[in-house]
């Protein structure tokens, strides 16, 4: 008979707990900021994706989708200009072929819907009249205005309209987008380099904007100061494609181009109404209509007073605007070489672009 085994007791193990973890310490030092090159490619993606997607929506023609308005179209201008700044400021990485080839496409644009822009800037200030006035008689000869500009502006319109749909801008975006892919890829590739990889064509394009620029005088042609307006929308909108490069260190500059081309948008635009204005009540006068000419020669009287106020507001802005000032202050902001000479003489040989 076997022996009888014994049943052992059951041991229980005890488990053996950890002490507990110290917790990491929180790191009071701020993330480091992204590289240069990487905040420039986001800040061009965030600016000019936006004006890719209005050209692509002016140039859609699916079905059921809306005809673009008036609005519309004033956006789509827009947009062709600052993506005309984008493509002027890398030029030479693009290549001249294919630069000169976008700048035109974009161009032909912007120049196409420009009297659409200037006859609702027309329809505008007459409204803005029409609600300030009391007068029953002038607010007739508003309404006459009106009528004639809001069929002009419907002309522009359906012309401008005809343009945009020939010059296929769902097709043109694709192809900025392609440069627009093109340059991030190079100036991620440049790094902390990106300043010096940058300035080149920046500096070119300034010089641009800035030499032989128009005479600056508050009682020069309508015309000239026109294009001292469009010289200073074209700076604000390149030193936006730059500004993580650039900080707040530029902000006295854009200020500075912003009241240029605000007082002398408002300026420009009050002078194109009132020589309408005072057209038109000639017209009247030699129709018989004399009651209503001399309501629309008061019009025009009180936009010559709008004009000269836009004038004079836009006056000091225009010292300011003083090409070799401008240039040395963007210069030492962008931390770039010493200031090339700026006139308003002949331009000297700009430098060399991007390679």
């Amino acid at each position: 008979m076997p022996p009888r085994r014994h049943s052992q007791p059951t041991r229980t193990a005890t488990p053996t707990v950890a002490p507990p973890r110290e917790p990491k310490p929180i790191s009071a030092e701020a993330p480091p900021d992204p590289p240069a090159s990487y905040r420039l490619v986001e800040h061009l993606g965030a600016r000019l994706g936006p004006a890719l997607a209005v050209l692509r929506e002016a140039g859609s023609t699916a079905p059921g989708t809306p005809p673009i308005d008036a609005d519309g179209l004033r956006r789509a201008r827009v947009a062709t200009r600052r993506l005309r700044a984008f493509v002027q400021l890398y030029a030479r990485a693009l290549g001249p072929k294919k630069a000169r080839g976008l700048n035109r496409r974009l161009r032909e644009i912007t120049r196409a819907l420009g009297p659409v822009r200037e006859q609702q800037a027309s329809l505008d200030l007459l409204a803005r009249a029409a609600n300030e006035t009391t007068d029953a008689l002038q607010r007739a000869a508003l309404e006459h205005l009106t009528v004639a500009t809001r069929a002009r502006n419907k002309a522009a319109e359906k012309k401008a309209l005809r343009k945009l749909q020939r010059a296929d801008p769902a097709a043109l975006a694709d192809d900025v987008t392609d440069a627009l892919d093109r340059i991030c890829g190079r100036l991620l590739r440049a790094g902390e380099g990106v300043h010096t990889y940058v300035w080149p064509g920046l500096e070119s394009s300034l010089r641009g904007m800035l030499s032989e620029l128009p005479a600056r005088d508050p009682e020069g042609d309508i015309e000239v100061l026109h294009e001292v307006r469009i010289r200073a929308k074209r700076l604000r909108y390149t030193l936006e494609l730059v500004r993580p490069l650039l900080g707040e260190h530029d902000r006295t500059t854009r200020r500075i181009a912003k009241k240029v081309q605000r007082g002398l948008g408002t300026f420009h635009d009050a002078a194109l109404l009132q020589s309408l204005a005072a057209e038109q009540a000639e017209v009247l006068h030699d129709q018989g209509h004399e009651i209503l000419g001399r309501a629309l020669a008061s019009l025009a009287m009180t936009l010559a007073q709008q004009r000269d106020a836009a004038l004079a507001t836009a006056t000091p802005w225009l010292a300011a605007f003083d090409p070799a000032a401008l240039m040395a202050r963007l210069t030492t902001a962008f931390a770039g070489p010493e200031p090339s000479t700026v006139r308003d003489g002949p331009s000297e040989p700009k430098p060399a672009l991007l390679e």
